[in-house]
C-alpha cells in the first residue's frame, strides 16, 4: 500500500482477495487525495479499526465491501455517501 501513496491522481481502488492488507495499511487510503471509489471484496486482514478513519470524512462517493469477514455493517456506517455491505462466508469453508 505504501507503494500506492505516491499515485496522487487515483480515483478508484479495488482489492480483491489482498490478504496481505492489513488495518494499518488501509488506513494509509485517506492520503490518497482524489479516491472516491473503494471496493474491498474478500480481504481476511483488514477490521473495522482499518476503515475508521474514512467514517465521518466524507472522502469517499462509494464503499463496497463483499465478504471480509472482520468488516462489521456497524464499521462501514458514515465511510462513504454510497456504501453496499454484503457477507456471504460460504466460500470460507
Amino acid at each position: 500500500m505504501e507503494a500506492l501513496c505516491c499515485a496522487q491522481h487515483l480515483e478508484t481502488l479495488e482489492l480483491v482477495r489482498c490478504q496481505e492488507i492489513s488495518d494499518e495499511g488501509l488506513q494509509l487510503v485517506a492520503q490518497f487525495s482524489r479516491l472516491s471509489i473503494l471496493r474491498l471484496i474478500k480481504c481476511l486482514g483488514v477490521s473495522d479499526e482499518g476503515l475508521r478513519p474514512l467514517v465521518g470524512s466524507h472522502k469517499l462517493d462509494t464503499l463496497a465491501v463483499e465478504d471480509c469477514p472482520q468488516i462489521s455493517e456497524r464499521g462501514v456506517f458514515g465511510a462513504a455517501r454510497s456504501v453496499c455491505f454484503r457477507q456471504d462466508l460460504s466460500w470460507m469453508y
